[in-house]
């Protein structure tokens, strides 16, 4: 007989985990993944170290600083920058490890707040241009965001900026991986590639056609086992156990 898998495959949000229920001909394996995402790829991106590093400044850099206590340039904890070159731009940035072909999500609070001009404030995604603005207004601070794709495995983060008759404020920049880009790692919890009704730790435990899975606060996994007409609890560490019903036994 031909084998033939069906995978599904969904999500139990508040746990941050994947699980997957693959059919392989007669046989069911479980196997989970915790993802990686969320993962923070820009460091010191809300200046909370009083300074730039590892941020590497260039351009104009007079009247560049990282302010203290100053609800003008800090968006939220106690710093923030203060950013007023004149007549010409000034840039901060970062080299992130990202990964080719990864969609990533940018996101940054600006303040302009005053509205003076000239201004100017740009953002570079690698050697592109994804945001410029002159003669900003009194914004307040303003929260912008972008889904950026990384083409290379070290992509560069750069922000140009001046402000001739005062300051514009920036903080709080992430980019991060968000859940349903990111990579993940299966391995095999419970299950042999046999059928049966047997309870224990991993492949010793056999499963016979399971058509559903919930997990719990503790991240236990049940699992209805529809051939054996029973509920199958794993743990864990992989232990599989039946809790209702009786395997080969079926009715209400």
């Amino acid at each position: 007989m031909r084998a033939i898998m069906i995978s599904f495959r969904f999500k139990k949000a508040s746990l941050g985990t994947w699980f997957q229920l693959t059919t392989l001909s007669m046989f069911l394996t479980i196997v989970a993944a915790i993802s990686a995402s969320g993962q923070q790829l820009v460091q010191n991106g809300g200046f909370e170290s009083s300074n730039f590093s590892p941020w590497t400044q260039s351009g104009n850099t007079e009247f560049t600083s990282v302010s203290a206590n100053n609800s003008l340039y800090a968006h939220s904890g106690n710093f923030g920058t203060q950013l007023g070159p004149v007549g010409s731009l000034g840039f901060i940035s970062q080299t992130l490890s990202t990964k080719p072909g990864q969609t990533n999500f940018l996101s940054l609070w600006l303040d302009s707040p005053d509205g003076l001009s000239p201004n100017e404030f740009k953002v570079f995604w690698n050697r592109v241009i994804i945001f410029d603005q002159t003669n900003i207004g009194a914004i307040g601070w303003t929260n912008l965001q972008f889904a950026v794709v990384s083409t290379e495995t070290n992509t560069v983060l750069r922000f140009g900026f001046r402000d001739d008759s005062s300051y514009l404020g920036l903080d709080d920049i992430t980019v991060t991986v968000p859940d349903y880009f990111a990579s993940y790692n299966w391995t095999t919890i419970a299950g042999y590639p046999n059928i049966g009704s047997a309870d224990g730790v991993g492949s010793v435990a056999q499963l016979n056609y399971d058509t559903g899975v919930a997990v719990d606060s503790a991240k236990n996994i049940y699992v209805a086992d529809q051939n054996n007409s029973t509920i199958r609890k794993i743990t864990p560490v992989g232990l599989v156990s039946t809790i209702a019903g009786v395997a080969g036994y079926s009715g209400s």
